[in-house]
């Protein structure tokens, strides 16, 4: 066997192994038509909530949900070892739709779910949807326009998405939510997304092309009339 097919063969068997460490010690404590929620001390979850936020969502993005798939209910974020050494209160696994959460209704992560189904144009914007949606245009209790503007001041577009796991979430996620959400109030709305999201499909797509095709202008025009919607005064770094 080649060395990089045995490579990836050893970070695939570790990557099975910390999923099932994860999970070890879960009982099922609820079920609803989509949801097996698992709980390791009992906990919880508000099944019939995330139930209907997640219907409201596939229908609002054009996307049904079929059977049911895992929501596992930690205490602590530190359980969460599929985050890729950040910190995280949730991850969705988007190919399997399994959520791995501390919060007995995670809203972020419902999004994640569905909008996986649908395609996946990267981080900046799966992100951005899952604020824009799920947190309803807020990060860490502030307003995403407003930090927004700050985080343009020290960033260009082009570096927030294509740098994105490399930002400070503090700054990706809110400038992320921010833009999407701008696309979708003036742009089409989530049918639109919806179909920029399905177009990029999975894996190996001209992101930036499919953009184009679909909303008719480019990251450079779309990113400068998003700077000028936050506030006159914001000056889009070079």
């Amino acid at each position: 066997m080649k060395t990089w097919a045995r490579t990836i063969l050893a970070a695939v068997a570790l990557l099975l192994a910390g999923r099932l460490e994860a999970t070890t010690g879960f009982h099922l404590v609820a079920e609803t038509e989509n949801f097996s929620f698992y709980s390791r001390d009992g906990r919880r979850p508000d099944a019939k909530r995330c139930q209907r936020f997640l219907t409201d969502t596939a229908k609002k993005l054009g996307q049904p949900i079929e059977g049911r798939a895992a929501y596992y209910l930690y205490r602590h974020p530190e359980e969460i070892d599929l985050s890729e050494g950040r910190d995280n209160a949730g991850v969705t696994e988007l190919t399997t739709g399994r959520i791995h959460s501390v919060q007995e209704f995670h809203p972020h992560e419902i999004v994640h779910r569905v909008a996986g189904l649908i395609g996946d144009p990267g981080p900046f914007f799966t992100e951005g949807l899952a604020v824009a949606m799920g947190n309803e245009g807020t990060w860490y209790g502030q307003p995403v326009d407003k930090i927004a503007r700050q985080v343009l001041r020290e960033r260009t577009f082009r570096s927030l998405v294509g740098d994105f796991p490399r930002i400070a979430t503090e700054q990706s996620y809110a400038a992320a939510g921010s833009f999407v959400g701008w696309l979708i109030r003036n742009h089409g709305g989530l049918p639109r997304l919806s179909e920029f999201l399905r177009a990029c499909g999975r894996a190996g797509f001209p992101r930036e092309v499919r953009f184009r095709a679909i909303y008719g202008f480019g990251f450079d025009e779309a990113s400068a009339d998003w700077a000028a919607s936050l506030s006159p005064s914001v000056a889009v770094s070079d």
